[in-house]
């Protein structure tokens, strides 16, 4: 994008797209200064609907996991498409255990659980 030249934030004109934030003067490089968007104008927790261009709660996802009578066996992780790890677990007792990750952002994620005998994570070995 072009950067417009500006000595106060009244030169910034708004471009209309609510999501890139409001536009304003960054003067700190000197005079005159440049008209720069103050990024996601939404509060923290929520992220900008472009097509809508309002705020909306950030994705959330539930883990119900449900562990095999080796439940010292099981872990599992939720990964961006990137690879970075967003979480993980572990060391869980047999039973059920739910896990709630907020704020999750948009995008293509990667879910996998693990055993790590490598007998699987049922049948035999309990209802996991």
């Amino acid at each position: 994008t072009d950067l417009h030249q500006c000595r106060n934030n009244a030169e910034c004109f708004d471009d209309g797209v609510y999501c890139n934030g409001v536009e304003m003067c960054d003067t700190d490089a000197g005079i005159p200064g440049v008209c720069v968007s103050s990024g996601n104008p939404c509060e923290s927790g929520l992220k900008c609907v472009k097509n809508t261009q309002s705020c909306t709660a950030c994705d959330e996802v539930t883990i119900q996991l449900t562990t095999d009578n080796y439940a010292g066996e099981t872990s599992w992780d939720i990964k961006y498409s990137d690879g970075v790890t967003i979480r993980s677990g572990s060391g869980y007792s047999i039973g059920s255990h739910y896990e709630t990750i907020p704020n999750l952002q948009e995008g293509v994620h990667t879910f996998t659980i693990y055993d790590a005998y490598g007998d699987g994570i049922c049948c035999n070995e309990g209802a996991g």
